[in-house]
């Protein structure tokens, strides 16, 4: 009898050593996550994240969230290209990101203020009329000028 409590102990711990084995083997798929900052480090919340599979040319796409936080679940293994635009920044590519089986990354991205562009527009105005003064000294002890309007 004693055998037998042996025997039923040992396997049940050589089946529950088994079930943790292939359940944690069972996620080959990766992921990746990170934060998207300007070049001060502040956040840039609401920034598109575009990930795409440069082998299968599968793509998926995700906006930042208050922390300025991104992240893409469940990524086959593979090389990828990661895009990050926002509204007054220049866009940022990365490539060459490789993922590998159950790869968990960490992928932050500082992006670089738009250059200011902009438009000057000259209009253009009639001339404004120009009005010749003549003056003539006259012979008054505070020095005023007495002052005829000749037009052109």
């Amino acid at each position: 009898m004693l055998q037998n409590n042996f025997l039923r102990g040992a396997s049940a711990a050589v089946l529950l050593v088994l079930i943790c084995i292939i359940g944690s083997a069972q996620e080959f798929r990766g992921s990746i996550t990170g934060k998207v900052t300007d070049p001060n480090g502040a956040i840039i919340p609401g920034a598109s994240v575009t990930i795409n599979n440069v082998d299968t040319i599968v793509q998926a796409t995700a906006n930042t969230n208050d922390e300025g936080s991104y992240e893409f679940r469940l990524l086959l293994p593979g090389k990828y290209t990661l895009a990050v635009t926002a509204q007054g920044f220049s866009a940022t590519t990365r490539e060459g990101i490789e993922i590998r089986v159950a790869d968990k990354l960490t992928l932050d991205v500082s992006m670089q203020a738009a250059g200011v562009t902009g438009m000057v527009t000259v209009v253009s105005t009639p001339a404004l009329e120009t009005l010749t003064f003549v003056s003539e000294p006259r012979a008054v002890a505070t020095g005023s000028y007495n002052a005829y309007l000749i037009k052109p």
